[in-house]
């Protein structure tokens, strides 16, 4: 603009043409860079980050250039759909969501890292991603802005709150038998065949090994013991039909320290929260099953629960569980304690399922 100005004030022909070839350049500057962002692409690869709070992990987002166009000075950022305040973003340079920035090449894909740490049980998810195009010279800038929904979230567990587990507990691991009736033989696991036993089971004759002895023989399987720990609480306030926070985030903690000790022993894990369902018990219900894949579904429903939800009665809760308990079974009960739970504990004893409660208060002991 200066140079024009000169140029034209004082008659001078060189700066003329000096003003028109630069601004000519700004403007073919200006279109090389709006194409090039043009083509511009996120991405959008399903992507799931476990944390525990304390911890650190990263979230990766892909970037495309679709045209042939490379893109010299683009840098980014994201902002976190995040109510639980349970995620912070980490920029490499220390301050900031602004990343560092890239080149991409024409047809190219680049892949961009982004470090999260785990602050407090939650979920969080991208909201916005905005990409700054600019030219090499820093003269011009193009800003894309991405509110679509990204396949990516961040899920921190709930802290395990540790508590001191009961002797007959500790012990625990497949192959110990808490009681006789809890052995039952698994079809999965043949050991063999014995001599037949007036009464065994039509379909339980070995009928090859039959042929080849000539004597009427029984099938023979594996003993393993039914175990599993149902995991039940009472999250009531005082406030009617809402749950205490504070008692649920206690709650949460314990549950996902009992559910790693379930795992870690192999022990079948059952959850029921009396948070109001739409299910048919009316109530919060992880059926059981074991194993790491039953456990991160355990912990990721956790982490997603609303500490104040809706709470209702455990009556319908505690029917469902005293008809499903079998001997061998064990109930930890966490949270509140009221009538109904007294009403269970005695009917649970009847049927031979030992009750265990936990109090929120309740820590293991160091060392």
């Amino acid at each position: 603009m200066v140079i024009g100005l000169l140029a034209v004030f004082g008659k001078n022909a060189s700066l003329g043409v000096l003003a028109i070839l630069m601004l000519g350049l700004y403007g073919l500057n200006v279109l090389y860079v709006r194409k090039a962002a043009g083509s511009v692409r996120i991405g959008d690869e399903r992507e799931m980050l476990r944390l525990f709070p304390g911890e650190n992990g990263e979230l990766t987002f892909t970037f495309l250039n679709a045209g042939k166009l490379p893109v010299w000075n683009a840098d980014w950022e994201v902002s976190l759909l995040d109510y639980d305040s349970s995620t912070e973003l980490k920029a490499e340079n220390g301050s900031g969501t602004v990343f560092p920035s890239f080149f991409l090449p024409g047809k190219g894909r680049i892949r961009q890292t982004v470090c999260c740490a785990g602050k407090k049980r939650g979920h969080a998810r991208p909201a916005d991603l905005t990409i700054h195009i600019g030219d090499f010279l820093g003269l011009f800038q193009v800003r894309l802005t991405y509110r679509g929904y990204l396949q990516k979230a961040v899920i921190v567990f709930p802290e395990p709150s540790g508590f001191p587990l009961p002797a007959r507990l500790a012990g625990q691991a497949p192959g110990a038998a808490p009681a006789a009736v809890s052995l039952f033989e698994e079809r999965t696991k043949p050991r063999g065949s014995r001599e037949y036993v007036a009464g065994d089971p039509f379909a339980s004759i070995a009928w090859k090994e039959t042929a080849r002895t000539r004597e009427l023989r029984t099938k023979e399987f594996d003993r393993v013991v039914l175990q599993r720990w149902i995991l039940a609480a009472d999250l009531r306030g005082r406030r009617p039909g809402a749950a205490d926070p504070t008692l649920a985030e206690a709650v949460f903690s314990q549950m996902a320290h009992a559910a790693m000790e379930a795992e870690k022993r192999g022990i079948e894990l059952e959850v029921r929260l009396n948070m109001r369902s739409a299910a048919r018990d009316g109530h919060l219900h992880i059926p059981a099953d074991h194993g790491r894949a039953h456990l991160a579904g355990v912990l990721n429903r956790l982490a997603r629960l609303p500490a104040s939800a809706p709470a209702q009665t455990p009556a319908d809760m505690y029917r469902s569980i005293a008809e499903n308990a079998a001997r061998g079974h064990i109930l930890l009960h966490f949270g509140r304690r009221g009538r109904e739970y007294d009403e269970l504990a005695a009917l649970m004893k009847r049927k031979g399922v030992a009750v265990i409660p936990i109090s929120p208060e309740e820590k293991e002991a160091a060392g």
